[in-house]
C-alpha cells in the first residue's frame, strides 16, 4: 500500500507492507513530476520494505556527511537557495554559530531544515531542533546623503562602480542582477527569476542609463561583490555599511519621498505590503515630527 502527501512544499512517497513503513521524498512540489516519481519509486522501496534493507543511518554526531547527503539530495532548489545552504553550513562548520543575532538564525533554521530532512529520510532516528530560528534583530542601516554621495561616485573599480549605482537606482537584491544576461532586459523593466519566483524591476532614467554604459554585463560572484564593496566603504571611512544597505536606502528614500507604500512595495518585490512595513516602520518612527499630548 502506498500514498503520496504534502509537507512544507514537497510531496512523498509513504509505502507500508506488514505494519512497516518507509518514507521518501520526492523533491518537488509539482503533483504531476512526483507520482511520475513515485511510479519509478515504489518498486524499490517495497522491495526494502520485504528483504528487510534499511537506508544508511548516521548519528547527530556525523553532522558534515548528514550535510552532503543533504546537499547532494534534489531539492529542486533556486540557485540563491543553494548559495545561502552551503554558506551556513560552510561557517557552522569552520566557525560555528555566528555573532551576528540574524546571521546566527539563519544558520539555525538551515540546521534544522536538514535535520528534519534526514529525519524523514530515516537517515537519523530522531530530529534535534535547536531553538533560535526566528530570533533575529532586523538590521535598520540607510546611507545619509553623504555617504550615498561617496559610495555612487568613489567606488573602484569603475565597471563595479556602474554595478552599485544599478543596485541603487533600482533597488533590486544582488542576486537578481549580479549575472544579467541580454535576454533579462526589456526598455524600462528587467524580467528576472527572483527570491519568489519571476519578477519584474522598475528601471528608472538614471537605472537605464547605467545599462546604456555597459559594454559588458556583470559577471561577479557573492564574494566579490561583498567583499569589494566592503573594501571601498573602509576606503571612505564609512562604518558598519553592506552591499545589501543599497536596497534599504532606496526604499527608505522613496518612502520620504512621499512615494505610497503600496508602490514601494511593488518595485521592492516583497509579496506584501505587510513585509515592507515591517522592514521599514521602524526606520519611519525617527522621521515622525515633533509632537505633544
Amino acid at each position: 500500500m502506498s500514498h503520496l502527501f504534502k509537507k512544507r512544499n514537497t510531496y512523498y512517497l509513504c509505502v507500508k507492507y506488514k505494519g512497516k513503513r518507509v518514507r521518501r521524498s520526492l523533491g518537488t512540489s509539482n503533483i504531476d513530476i512526483a507520482k511520475k516519481i513515485a511510479n519509478e519509486l515504489e518498486e524499490s522501496l517495497l522491495h526494502e520494505l520485504i528483504i528487510g534493507k534499511t537506508p544508511q543511518r548516521f548519528s547527530n554526531k556525523d553532522i558534515d556527511l548528514l550535510m552532503h547527503e543533504f546537499m547532494s539530495f534534489e531539492h529542486n532548489w533556486k540557485p540563491r537557495t543553494r548559495e545561502i545552504y552551503e554558506t551556513c553550513f560552510k561557517h557552522y562548520l569552520n566557525k560555528g554559530f555566528p555573532d551576528n543575532p540574524s546571521y546566527k538564525a539563519m544558520v539555525i533554521r538551515c540546521l534544522n531544515r536538514l535535520q528534519n530532512w534526514a529525519y524523514n529520510e530515516g537517515i537519523i532516528d530522531k530530529a534535534r531542533l535547536i531553538p533560535g530560528g526566528n530570533k533575529y534583530e532586523p538590521r535598520t542601516r540607510v546611507f545619509n546623503e553623504e555617504e550615498l554621495e561617496l559610495i555612487m561616485h568613489k567606488c573602484t573599480p569603475y565597471h563595479y562602480q556602474q554595478f552599485v549605482r544599478f543596485a541603487y537606482y533600482t533597488g533590486a537584491r544582488q542576486g537578481e542582477i549580479r549575472n544579467l544576461v541580454e535576454n533579462d532586459i526589456y526598455h524600462e523593466h528587467l524580467e528576472i527569476d527572483g527570491k519568489t519566483g519571476k519578477r519584474i524591476i522598475k528601471l528608472n532614467t538614471q537605472a537605464q542609463q547605467v545599462l546604456q554604459k555597459q559594454h559588458v554585463l556583470w559577471s561577479y560572484c557573492r564574494r566579490y561583490v561583498n567583499h569589494t564593496f566592503k573594501k571601498n566603504v573602509r576606503r571612505m571611512h564609512i562604518k558598519n555599511a553592506r552591499f545589501h544597505d543599497l536596497r534599504r536606502t532606496f526604499g527608505y528614500n522613496l518612502i520620504k519621498s512621499g512615494m505610497p507604500i503600496y508602490q514601494v512595495s511593488k518595485l521592492l518585490g516583497h509579496k506584501s505590503v505587510t513585509t515592507t512595513e515591517k522592514h521599514y516602520a521602524p526606520l519611519m518612527v525617527k522621521d515622525i515630527p515633533n509632537f505633544e499630548l
